[in-house]
């Protein structure tokens, strides 16, 4: 049993009303841009108005995790017909009615219009308009359906925590180490035309995942980034893992009976490859050095980038990914060569019927997706565990704001939900290892049929009892501190109660050492008839039983079986 499954998620909710000057702030801005709009289609208000004074008030007057529910009047036009607007960022492909912010707040617009986004042809999570709930739904002759729409707004506040705010765990647990190594291993397929090395590394930016990475240390930890660049021809192992690594998905067109093959590279193959070769693999340094002092690495996580510039190596990830992550890898391709030597790849999901595509020559956003989802346990913004069904469920509504995740943004920004989840399950983790390590000692005499009161003294009752107290309040602590989003206070008292943990072992050890083994016997056969045979038949069943080991009698008391006890001496 693991934490795991012990694990519960209570939510304390507190309805508060806004400010009236931050609504009429709202109102001003959606207004302006209605009133600046030309032509037909939604009216795009830009995401960073707003959320600029969403920002300002949650500074001011929040302590916690916030959903703000704005409301301003829906504009409609001389005819009185509603007037359609959404929310857009640069960069981002969707128009949306929701956002999460940087810091622990999110805002949602239910007088605004969503566009729909999620698969195109099939696969669940699909977001339509009615997924949010909007004002203009519950209005029957100018009167609010009140209770049907508090209802709605109440299972959007539930589904928001439980994919911003206490979000599933990719895998557990994930370890705590003093110092954590992410490596970026550069595999080129070519050489340039000169017969050097080329230069820089494609799209993708190194510095964004090191800036990003550095805000998850918690107390006694240190990231630090090293990079090797290396091809095919100085790393022929790394050659023989992506040719190994190639597979073929065949596709049938429709009504013609053509058969179109698609290569791809498996990850698992690659994965499996490259830990068989790892050792092989040139690097730049074998270790980390501080002070001229080489140390051994507590923790280190490759990322094995292969930067691809010919055609026929032109492949994706397991048929559409640029990268995935492993608890103790991330293996990853970028190209300039895409879908019909555009350098791009068509998606099957779209936004407002528009169809999505991404650039295989970028890959800095899905290797830090990567690098959190294997190496700190984040699992995708879309994806949750439901624990009625036992499956992971699929929902794309907070997809459109700040994620890493998915292809409905283009942000390499880690928003609140990302940081804290990537923390907290560390922190679970520690947990989860503290818990064990008592539960081993405290068990350790129930073999021999004992419980720890039986075998400690009474000093050493009173001693492990004080300690236990000591334990169980800082635990307590711990846990309060994890669910106030405080993570650094919550690391000391997990990082504090190791030192308790052994001192109660060694009270325990120290108790064991009192203990000695002795031999009883137990009547399990009786001779009705005194007999010298019947007591010779007994004999050689307890000699068969106990191995060779006999104490005991027989005739009309019987024969005896040995049994081991344990006293305290």
């Amino acid at each position: 049993m693991t934490l795991l499954s012990l694990l519960l998620s209570q939510y304390l909710y507190q309805l508060v009303k806004a400010k009236p000057s931050l609504a009429q702030k709202v109102q001003k801005i959606v207004a302006g841009y209605v009133e600046s709009h030309r032509g037909s289609g939604h009216v795009e208000v830009p995401v960073e108005d707003v959320d600029s004074l969403i920002q300002a008030d949650f500074k001011e007057t929040s302590l916690s995790t916030t959903v703000y529910i704005l409301n301003p009047k829906i504009p409609v036009d001389s005819k009185g017909r509603e007037i359609p607007y959404h929310y857009v960022k640069k960069g981002h492909h969707c128009g949306t009615s929701l956002w999460a912010g940087q810091e622990r707040y999110t805002w949602v617009d239910i007088s605004s219009t969503s566009q729909q986004y999620g698969p195109s042809t099939m696969g669940p999570g699909v977001v339509t308009p009615y997924s949010i709930p909007r004002l203009a739904h519950y209005t029957k002759k100018n009167a609010v359906l009140v209770h049907e729409l508090a209802s709605h707004l109440v299972t959007l506040v539930r589904r928001t925590c439980q994919q911003l705010v206490t979000p599933s765990l990719q895998h557990f647990p994930v370890p705590y180490e003093s110092k954590t190594i992410i490596r970026l291993v550069l595999i080129r397929d070519s050489l340039s035309l000169s017969g050097r090395k080329t230069q820089g590394k494609g799209g993708f930016d190194f510095d964004v995942v090191k800036a990003q990475l550095a805000r998850l240390q918690l107390v006694g930890q240190s990231i630090s980034f090293k990079q090797t660049d290396i091809d095919f021809i100085r790393c022929p192992v790394c050659a023989t893992a992506f040719y190994a690594s190639r597979k073929v998905h065949t596709s049938t067109i429709d009504g013609s009976g053509v058969t179109v093959p698609n290569a791809y590279l498996s990850s698992e193959s690659l994965h499996e490859w490259l830990g068989r070769v790892r050792g092989s693999i040139p690097l730049d340094d074998d270790g980390d050095e501080e002070d001229g002092v080489t140390r051994v690495v507590s923790r280190e996580i490759p990322i094995y980038l292969f930067d691809l510039s010919l055609p026929e190596h032109a492949m994706q990830i397991d048929r559409n990914k640029q990268a995935v992550g492993f608890s103790d890898t991330v293996v990853a391709v970028q190209s300039s060569r895409g879908e019909a030597s555009s350098g791009r790849t068509r998606l099957d999901q779209s936004c407002g019927r528009t169809p999505l595509e991404y650039s295989s020559k970028y890959a800095t956003r899905p290797i830090l997706a990567a690098v959190l989802q294997g190496g700190w346990g984040v699992a995708a913004t879309h994806e949750s565990w439901d624990q009625a069904s036992n499956k992971t469920q699929i929902e794309w509504l907070w997809s459109v704001g700040p994620t890493v995740f998915g292809y409905f943004s283009d942000d390499t920004t880690l928003p609140f939900s990302i940081r804290d989840a990537a923390k907290r399950s560390v922190l679970y983790s520690v947990v989860n290892e503290s818990i064990a390590g008592v539960h081993t000692f405290i068990r350790d005499f129930a073999r021999y049929g004992k419980e720890l009161d039986e075998v400690l003294s009474t000093a050493q009752h009173t001693e492990f009892l004080r300690r236990w107290n000591v334990y169980v309040y800082k635990m307590d602590k711990a846990g309060l501190y994890i669910s106030l989003h405080n993570h650094e206070h919550a690391m000391y008292y997990l990082l504090s109660v190791k030192h308790d943990i052994a001192a109660l072992r060694d009270i325990v050890r120290v108790a064991g050492q009192g203990l000695h083994s002795s031999m009883v016997c137990n009547k399990i056969y009786t001779n009705a008839s005194g007999g010298s045979s019947g007591g010779w038949v007994a004999l050689l069943a307890v000699v068969l039983l106990c191995g060779g080991g006999y104490a005991g009698q027989t005739g009309r008391r019987g024969v005896t079986l040995l049994r081991e006890r344990v006293k305290r001496g």
